[in-house]
């Protein structure tokens, strides 16, 4: 199942911080018997395009490292596709019409979304998740992003597109160990307070009704979250500064009703906002939750 719309809207998430998702229960029987750690895939992006460790991965929980070695901001929007299709089949109508139909393109070609891959990381970040079971199938991954400037070529026109394979299931290894516990949903966003510095797991888990999709923000000197929503607008049109007042740490892109996954936190001590980026309702108009109630889904936190 997938929302018509909720790309145009994640592509508006360093505009607007909007990102719009579908509610979708998890429908996967996990076998009873562990069988090893999870899988490992590696993404690196840089200006245009994404580096794999490998083009197969073994079915199962699989661990998605993103890291952003280019100048610019980019993200990794990855979808399962339906089967019998294949990555040609997404890039030709996107290049052939700019992606001015993203929406009916993904639509038509796409199987399963909200499954909570890493999300958007600034230049020289890098973030992690541990998804707990990712069914076989062709994976797809696009950098929507605009080229800054007068260019403004969507960054898959410039060869930000790559694809996958997932491997038949395995049975599911025990789950990470988590360090930290947070859960999502109408209610807002609770546990944040139980971060803290270095490296550690963070559990996230949708336990609302809707989708919900958790970005960490890292606020530097003495910067608020309005700077550093204009900041993240202003590196769009006019490319990154030298000396920005925030970067975007990571987080877990849309997760479905019932679904969670395992985010692997860097956070060196500072001011952090975590933010809930998924739409409060159905619509082009809806606005992210953590515009519609503040207080619920923006969270200040500080790491010490």
């Amino acid at each position: 199942m997938r929302c018509i719309g909720r790309v145009t809207r994640v592509v508006a998430v360093m505009l607007t911080i909007a990102v719009s998702g579908c509610a979708t229960e998890s429908r996967n029987t996990p076998a009873s018997k562990p069988d090893g750690p999870p899988s490992v895939l590696g993404v690196t992006a840089s200006e245009f395009q994404f580096q794999l460790s490998s083009s197969v991965v073994r079915g199962g929980p699989v661990r998605i490292d993103f890291a952003n070695k280019g100048q610019l901001e980019h993200m990794m929007i990855t979808d399962r596709l339906k089967t019998g299709r294949t990555r040609a089949d997404v890039t030709a109508p996107l290049l052939r019409d700019g992606g001015a139909d993203i929406d009916a393109v993904l639509d038509q070609f796409v199987g399963e979304s909200d499954i909570g891959y890493p999300h958007v990381v600034s230049p020289g970040m890098k973030t992690s998740v541990t998804l707990p079971l990712l069914t076989s199938g062709t994976y797809v991954m696009v950098c929507y992003f605009r080229s800054p400037g007068s260019d403004a070529t969507p960054h898959f026109a410039k060869g930000m597109v790559a694809s996958f394979e997932v491997a038949v299931a395995r049975p599911p290894s025990p789950p990470p160990f988590a360090t930290s516990r947070i859960s999502m949903s109408e209610s807002g966003i609770r546990g944040v307070e139980s971060l803290s510095s270095g490296r550690g797991t963070v559990r996230v888990a949708n336990d609302g009704s809707f989708a919900h999709s958790l970005q960490i923000v890292r606020l530097y000197r003495t910067a608020t979250l309005d700077e550093a929503m204009q900041y993240f607008r202003r590196s769009l049109t006019a490319g990154p500064e030298k000396d920005p007042p925030a970067a975007i740490a990571g987080g877990v892109s849309e997760l479905g009703y019932g679904q969670h996954a395992f985010f692997n936190a860097q956070l060196p001590p500072g001011r952090y906002v975590a933010l809930d980026l998924a739409p409060s309702g159905d619509g082009e108009s809806a606005p992210p939750f953590y515009a519609l109630k503040p207080t619920l889904f923006q969270i200040p936190f500080t790491v010490t």
